[in-house]
């Protein structure tokens, strides 16, 4: 029985309260397998997502006056440009639609700078993402947790984050109460949070007087757990341009290894189908040069046998008599202007040669014997008449049976 697939593992490096972590996820299990005080000294593998802090990011939830959603990026990049002016030049931007309300739609505009600090020493990622997607959230609540040494809180509506806060204030004191209520007043008044009456503090004392201040204005202060992440489900990417270069590069590099591959298996084969057309040639060859061998004798026979018949043939045929030749020659003679001279026979034919009073008379007398039925048998060879200084044209002919070479001269 053919086994499953091994599921390959999914890395993760995460900001958690004071290091930096590195979580490992085999099929639906997460687990951290090293902390540091870096993400280059967790030496992540290419392929690790890498979660960026809150205070490597800009956020903001934006009103857009549309309700055409292929229009989110170039008006929300102009929102952007507006609300974070410090971020222009080579900053990454990215957007997450949120929900739909009349004509307008409520977007999350992301912004990283074009080289966050925290990827010094990393050559390469799979991509960049904000690290509140590695985490789930409490819907219409606003979570405070540390992280890195620092705390930070988070707004949501339903389940999506609207709001990401770096607070000023070291510990939950009055004043850190303050910035979260002024947070919550500022969203809500611009009709991006909605009934939120809850906060929740993850694993992270309070001071005396914090949660009395939130209370005051019908904001209930709740305890809970950060728990173990989650992998970040978003598709938004913040990655630097050199990351993306790197990525475009192996992509580039991975096509050319494997067209290469290609090329080299195509010229195996065609190297392979060389080599065996080329041995079954020899084969064929060899197999052919026996046969000949073996079949050498009884063709040696049956050639003498053939020249021997060849050789008796005008003495047993009657239309290869040397009379029956000549009466064909002498037949076609016109009544005068056209004499033979010599007929002259040997063993493979004979020479005819003769002469005539005007050199057109030998070419008609040529063109006759040529079409003769009766000379079929013959191969005639008739060179153009010599003109003789008395104007008379001499001619010769030499015939020889069809299979045999002449060689009789004057």
């Amino acid at each position: 029985m053919k086994s499953a697939k091994t599921p390959q593992p999914i890395f993760v490096v995460i900001p958690g309260a004071e290091k930096w972590a590195l979580w490992k996820w085999v099929d639906s299990e997460g687990q951290c397998i090293a902390q540091a005080e870096s993400p280059s000294a967790l030496s992540p593998p290419h392929e690790a997502t890498i979660c960026l802090p809150a205070n490597e990011t800009a956020t903001a939830a934006i009103w857009l006056t549309t309700s055409d959603e292929t229009m989110i990026v170039e008006m929300g990049s102009l929102q952007a440009e507006a609300l974070f002016s410090h971020e222009k030049g080579g900053s990454v931007k990215a957007f997450q639609s949120i929900r739909h309300e009349d004509s307008r739609i409520l977007i999350f505009a992301l912004i990283a700078p074009a080289e966050p600090r925290c990827l010094e020493g990393i050559s390469f990622a799979a991509r960049c993402v904000p690290a509140v997607t590695a985490f789930a959230f409490m819907p219409d609540a606003l979570t405070v947790f540390r992280e890195l040494d620092t705390i930070v809180a988070v707004l949501t509506t339903d389940e999506h984050p609207v709001g990401i806060l770096q607070l000023g204030a070291r510990t939950l004191d009055v004043s850190a109460a303050g910035e979260l209520l002024c947070l919550i007043m500022r969203l809500s008044a611009e009709g991006i949070a909605r009934n939120t009456s809850t906060v929740i503090v993850w694993s992270e004392p309070t001071e005396p007087g914090f949660s009395e201040c939130l209370e005051k204005v019908g904001i209930s202060c709740q305890k809970g757990e950060r728990g173990s992440p989650r992998i970040p489900v978003s598709d938004i990417d913040l990655s630097p341009t050199r990351f993306i270069r790197a990525k475009r590069r192996e992509q580039w590099m991975r096509k050319i290894r494997l067209g290469g591959l290609a090329s080299l298996v195509v010229v195996s084969l065609i190297t392979l189908a060389w080599f065996v057309g080329y041995a079954w040639i020899e084969f064929e060859y060899h197999r052919l040069e026996s046969d000949n061998a073996s079949l050498h004798p009884e063709a040696t026979d049956l050639k003498a046998a053939a020249d021997r018949w060849f050789a008796l043939e005008p003495a047993i045929n009657p239309r290869q008599f040397a009379l029956e030749h000549l009466f064909q020659f002498a037949s076609r003679l016109p009544e005068k202007g056209v004499r033979l001279t010599l007929f002259r026979m040997d063993a493979k034919g004979f020479l005819v040669t003769g002469e005539a009073d005007k050199p057109a008379q030998v070419i008609e007398y040529q063109g006759g014997l040529a079409a003769a039925p009766e000379l079929a048998a013959l191969k005639l060879t008739m060179p153009p008449p010599k003109i003789m200084q008395d104007n008379i044209a001499r001619f010769e002919i030499l015939a020889a049976r069809k299979g045999a070479t002449h060689e009789a001269s004057k």
